[in-house]
């Protein structure tokens, strides 16, 4: 949560060859799972033959097991946002009237812990042709390098675009990101913000910073060369 994981399931969402731009909040543990994935595609957005369908997922209740990712075809983008612009921009959203964890930085501190440690499991398993990492700020800061990543990764014939749809949920509140930027249609560049003004116990940051460092360290260990 709050890693852009909503603007990155846009731009790919919005490709020719792809279908899906929200958390579904499925679970996938056998066919019948799938099925319901492609079904809940099919009514919000009445697909055709699309190369892929996605889902953004952001917790380990939905993370596929062994036996289905084994199963079937997956790819994987794990996006990962450094921790303090993770929790600050956390802080904001529970400002607005968010969930629990979004108001206690401890809280969300813990989920953004147990998160890594959900991706770095997933990734050991899996096989390393099939997941790449993205680091969040390297879509507002590095857009056309991290497009063309994706797009070799994801096979695709034509390229992505930094400009996305504005699909029939964007912006709605508990479906994603709900600022006015999602709203814009486009990748827009980094800028400073009023999180930034957010204070922080130092040990919580230093803590986090250390879980950071260590998950990038290992996923560059188990890429492909």
């Amino acid at each position: 949560m709050r890693s852009r994981s909503t603007l990155l399931a846009h731009v790919i969402g919005s490709h020719s060859a792809i279908d899906g731009y929200m958390e579904l909040h499925g679970i996938y543990r056998s066919k019948r799972d799938l099925y319901r994935m492609r079904l809940r595609l099919w009514l919000e957005l009445k697909w055709k033959s699309p190369q892929y369908l996605l889902d953004r997922i952001l917790h380990k209740r939905s993370d596929p097991s062994e036996e289905f990712f084994n199963a079937y075809p997956i790819k994987y983008i794990f996006l990962i946002r450094k921790p303090i612009d993770t929790i600050r921009s956390a802080l904001v959203l529970g400002r607005k009237g968010g969930f629990g964890e979004f108001r206690d930085p401890e809280k969300f501190t813990q989920y953004y812990f147990d998160r890594l440690k959900d991706i770095k499991e997933l990734a050991y398993k899996l096989p390393r042709e099939n997941w790449i990492l993205i680091l969040s700020e390297d879509i507002v800061n590095e857009t056309d390098t991290t497009l063309k990543q994706i797009e070799k990764f994801l096979h695709l014939k034509e390229p992505l675009s930094r400009e996305y749809k504005i699909f029939p949920k964007t912006g709605a509140t508990g479906i994603g990101d709900s600022s006015q930027n999602i709203k814009t249609g486009r990748i827009l560049k980094q800028t400073s913000t009023s999180a930034e003004q957010i204070e922080m116990d130092e040990a919580l940051v230093q803590k986090a910073e250390n879980a950071y460092k260590s998950i990038i360290h290992f996923l560059d260990q188990l890429k492909v060369p």
